[in-house]
């Protein structure tokens, strides 16, 4: 029988080092992208892609058997940890600095992307 390859988990892990990899980089070693993007909506959308991914793997991939509104719960209390660790983080990075406005931003991020998962999926 043909083992079922965890898609989900393994977007979610590429998506988290990205994530790891794009805040705690000191400033001058980031790439340049080209263009100008407000800072707080790549924030957002950093942290709305990782909620949305993190509720599909448990969804699709069912590696908890939790209730809907304990996983609601449960991913916005790990990415909102993942988000206030990599602002903390961000201080003893060279270049980089802690920014409530990019936590608020972090978190929007997560609340919209759990909504958006409810909305969806109608729990």
């Amino acid at each position: 029988m043909a083992s079922r390859i965890p898609y989900f988990s393994l977007a979610t892990a590429a998506w988290f080092v990205a994530l790891l990899f794009g805040t705690l980089t000191p400033s001058k070693d980031l790439p340049n992208v080209g263009f100008n993007v407000n800072d707080k909506l790549i924030h957002l959308i950093i942290f709305f892609v990782l909620s949305i991914l993190f509720l599909l793997a448990v969804r699709k991939e069912r590696f908890l058997w939790i209730g809907a509104a304990k996983v609601s719960l449960m991913v916005f209390v790990v990415v909102s940890l993942i988000a206030i660790s990599t602002e903390l983080l961000q201080s003893f990075i060279p270049g980089r600095q802690t920014d409530l406005f990019d936590l608020i931003a972090n978190e929007t991020g997560v609340l919209v992307g759990i909504l958006a998962d409810r909305l969806l999926y109608k729990r």
